[in-house]
């Protein structure tokens, strides 16, 4: 489905499982290379209940992911294998109160976009920097045959760690 009750979903132990297109993820499409929102991943989630009635997402996405390298800018093409355990609350008061391994989602809307779960979850997979290995990097190369600047040049605070002693 395009978008679900999560408390509903979860109440009567839905599950769904299949692949969506990462086109329809407009916050994600920020994050990929540019050519790389024809892709999808495989999506599998099941609802239930936790501990103490706790309302669960439980699942996983694969796939993987074209992201820019931040040293050259060229394609990198990112494994993603996510577990998915959330935790569907009403308010944030409740949501300090989810225990471990889920991850707390305060849920104020009855129609929520799969999509936006699973988009979500895949933000959240994507480092904070992606860079080619070391070796797989054409900039990298680049960067190992830049000089290092003037060697022996004196250190213009040489003078005040004089004054300090």
């Amino acid at each position: 489905p395009e978008f679900i009750d999560p408390i509903t979903w979860a109440e009567a132990g839905r599950q769904m499982q299949g692949r969506l297109s990462l086109a329809a993820m407009t916050r994600l499409r920020a994050a990929l290379h540019s050519d790389a929102a024809a892709g999808d991943v495989g999506v599998e989630l099941h609802g239930g209940l936790g501990d103490h009635g706790l309302r669960v997402i439980r699942g996983r996405i694969t796939g993987a992911l074209d992201v820019p390298c931040q040293r050259c800018l060229q394609v990198v093409t990112l494994p993603v294998d996510v577990d998915v355990a959330l935790g569907l609350v009403p308010s944030q008061r409740e949501a300090d109160m989810v225990p471990e391994p889920y991850e707390a989602v305060v849920v104020t809307e009855r129609a929520v976009p799969v999509a936006a779960i699973v988009e979500d979850e895949l933000l959240m997979a994507i480092p904070i920097v992606v860079m080619h290995a070391a070796g797989d990097c054409p900039a990298a190369a680049a960067d190992g045959e830049r000089p290092q600047g003037p060697v022996g040049r004196p250190n213009p605070f040489a003078v005040l760690k004089r004054l300090k002693k």
